[in-house]
């Protein structure tokens, strides 16, 4: 199944997000009646102790770093070996009062999760991102422990095996973000488009924000609540402002606004494969003047058509000279960082490749940003791989259009 876009790199940043990448405490079940066994020891708990963990580096694939030899195409009789994790930190500076999030980039192939103990829930698919709310959850003074139980088997898990490597582990980045508790920027979706025969760039940037403020009583909606500002920053790869507006926004306490800015952009530079050209795109809440929380985000002006049968990209004709890639790395496995990405998209463009078949699964986030920064074309694909007739069965609707909508989110210009 798959999608041919041209993806425009996300940078998203909210109020703070710390990297939670490092060592972590790791220990290797080779079966399931090991896991079962050591998970019945209480591993996430905070005052658990052993001497069976190692540290490992995170993200990795365990199988990479030598704890087992690398599986390829699924595993014998479905029986495979598990991993669990546990990591301290501490709670960020400022990160008390806020809302936050737990992001994990990727978890080959099902992460059940707790933090300080607590559950906060399973996850069942290898290559989309996911995130957990624990607002309230950190501790606001000390440590916190988050711990992570890493199947590689479930029901449905040969959708995400392949004519590949099949590589367990915490292979994708782990952050927590923090933003305002009670109005925040949930989301931000844009669209390019041209007029004025290609030499003006019209774009459309919808902004949903979140408001928990409650100002009336239950029933009494909608209610006014606390009017607020979004900031609309664009400027081009010189840093010369195309646009720069800040509107006022009426707000409805206990639900969601969506704000459209429309923005002109005359004698727009187009981006395209050999003029990979980005304007920077800044949106800014605002309360009492004050700058609360800020989203950032490359914008290209592209289009993409097939008049009369033949593939465009703003409207002329383009030739796909394209090649299959695999987001992993012989050393690596699938814990591929921006110093491969590099190396494998100098080869390509040397080699006159202009076009990236993302097989068979969401790649790496930032890879997808350095092809925009690079030029270079991307068809992204829905991982849904090696279940055959599982596609057919009704029981598996769920994980379908969890893998479908994660792909149409990540190449779609929205973030949450």
């Amino acid at each position: 199944m798959m999608l041919l876009l041209l993806a425009m790199g996300i940078v998203a940043q909210a109020q703070t997000v710390v990297s939670l990448n490092g060592e972590w405490q790791f220990f290797y079940a080779k079966d399931v009646e090991q896991a079962d066994s050591f998970a019945a020891t209480g591993f996430q708990r905070e005052d658990y102790k052993s001497a069976n963990f190692k540290l490992t580096p995170v993200p990795s694939n365990w199988a990479v770093l030598g704890y087992e030899e690398p599986v390829y195409r699924g595993f014998k009789d479905d029986k495979a070996s598990e991993g669990f994790y546990r990591l301290r930190f501490r709670t960020p500076e400022g990160f008390n009062g806020k809302r936050v999030l737990l992001h994990f980039g990727g978890v080959w192939n099902s992460a059940e999760v707790w933090l300080n103990g607590k559950h906060l829930g399973r996850h069942d698919s290898g290559y989309t991102s996911f995130t957990f709310n624990i607002t309230g959850d950190l501790n606001p003074k000390g440590d916190n422990i988050l711990a992570v139980r890493v199947r590689q088997v479930y029901p449905g898990y040969k959708t995400d095996t392949y004519d590949d490597w099949t590589l367990g582990g915490i292979y994708r980045d782990v952050t927590i973000e923090s933003m305002p508790k009670k109005r925040w920027i949930d989301r931000v979706a844009i669209n390019t488009t041209f007029s004025n025969d290609y030499r003006d760039g019209e774009l459309t940037v919808r902004t949903i924000v979140a408001d928990k403020n409650k100002t009336t009583l239950p029933g009494n909606y909608p209610s006014p609540g606390k009017p607020y500002k979004l900031r609309f920053l664009l400027t081009d790869e010189a840093g010369k402002v195309i646009k720069d507006e800040t509107v006022d926004v009426k707000a409805r306490a206990s639900s969601s606004r969506e704000t459209t800015e429309n923005i002109h952009v005359p004698n727009v530079n187009q981006w395209n494969a050999e003029t990979p050209y980005l304007y920077s795109l800044k949106v800014e809440l605002l309360e009492n003047g004050n700058v609360v929380q800020s989203y950032n985000q490359k914008i290209g002006f592209r289009e993409i058509s097939t008049k009369d049968g033949v593939f465009r990209i703003n409207g002329q004709p383009v030739k796909l000279r394209g090649v299959n890639r695999h987001d992993e790395w012989p050393t690596v496995g699938r814990a591929t960082t921006r110093e491969h990405w590099l190396k494998d998209l100098k080869l390509m463009k040397a080699a006159n490749i202009n076009y990236i078949r993302a097989c068979h699964y969401q790649h790496a986030k930032g890879f997808i940003e350095m092809c925009d920064s690079i030029g270079m074309y991307v068809g992204a694909e829905v991982s849904l791989g090696g279940a055959g007739d599982q596609m057919y069965d009704p029981a598996y609707s769920p994980a379908v259009m969890l893998r479908s909508s994660n792909s149409l989110h990540n190449m779609c210009n929205l973030r949450t």
